[in-house]
């Protein structure tokens, strides 16, 4: 899977962990541990009908200072992405049961 907040600037990342429904890992990086990322994804059931989403994102490896710095500010795709799955999930209605 191909991620892209730039067009230009593509990454390969692999869904490293699942737990349906309530959390999923993606995972990226250079060979050799130099530089890794990883996204997580976790939902949260708040017990009234309604769910927390928390997405949060982390870097490590020898190079993960330079790397960073040359990371553009995503929190604006961040943010969009959020109201699209909220969006999304409001549309469909609460889901009962396991498919």
């Amino acid at each position: 899977m191909a991620v892209t907040a730039n067009p230009g600037r593509a990454f390969a990342v692999k869904v490293a962990e699942l737990v349906a429904p309530s959390r999923m890992v993606w995972r990226g990086g250079m060979p050799l541990g130099l530089f890794a990322g990883e996204r997580v994804f976790t939902l949260t059931d708040r017990g009234d009908g309604t769910t927390d989403f928390h997405m949060q994102e982390g870097y490590r490896g020898l190079l993960a200072g330079m790397m960073t710095r040359q990371i553009p500010d995503l929190s604006g795709s961040f943010e969009q992405f959020g109201e699209a799955l909220k969006k999304k999930a409001e549309s469909t209605g609460p889901q009962t049961g396991a498919a």
